[in-house]
């Protein structure tokens, strides 16, 4: 393991080591409970991921807290750098809620709907804090700053603070409203 690392990522007792040995599980083991969802659909993790401390270096250079979850950004896609995302956990289950309940057409739709418009709040107002937001290194966009700033484990006034032209950067990105 890489000394550079901080100590949660180290270790077959960390957080980050359960969430691979699960992710490989999930997607090896038939006779996992969950299995039908992951490998019985043909879900498989990549060869690079198959070893502990590639995994880990991702993690760590792709934002990684323990706040996080991974995510697979396309739900019948592999698990990979190019398909794989830390979300915050409330935010993983809703998407799972979100394909348990609506096609693929219907959740695109939603996903489109919701491009470059404020989120209610939940006063009911419309409010900068429920705007999207892009993170202009990574191309990923937020649905709102909270969310934006939990990936770089900060205050969504930092997020504000690069939005309103204060400051440059947040995190060490570079940050626009959608």
């Amino acid at each position: 393991m890489n000394p550079c690392f901080p100590k949660r990522l180290n270790g077959r007792n960390s957080r980050l080591y359960q969430i691979h040995a699960d992710m490989k599980q999930r997607c090896n083991n038939p006779n996992l409970k969950n299995y039908k969802y992951y490998g019985g659909k043909g879900i498989t993790v990549c060869p690079e991921w198959m070893d502990y401390d590639n995994f880990a270096e991702w993690a760590f250079f792709s934002g990684y807290t323990e706040k996080m979850t991974i995510d697979r950004i396309k739900a019948d896609g592999n698990y990979c750098p190019e398909n794989c995302q830390w979300i915050v956990k409330a935010k993983n289950s809703s998407k799972a809620m979100l394909g348990q309940h609506h096609t693929d057409t219907a959740k695109q739709r939603i996903g489109e709907s919701r491009i470059g418009k404020k989120r209610p709040c939940v006063s009911g107002g419309n409010h900068h804090c429920a705007r999207a937001v892009l993170c202009v290194e990574t191309g990923r966009i937020f649905e709102t700053e909270r969310l934006a700033a939990t990936f770089i484990n900060r205050d969504a006034s930092c997020i504000r603070s690069v939005l309103s032209g204060k400051t440059m950067t947040s995190g060490g990105y570079h940050w626009k409203s959608m």
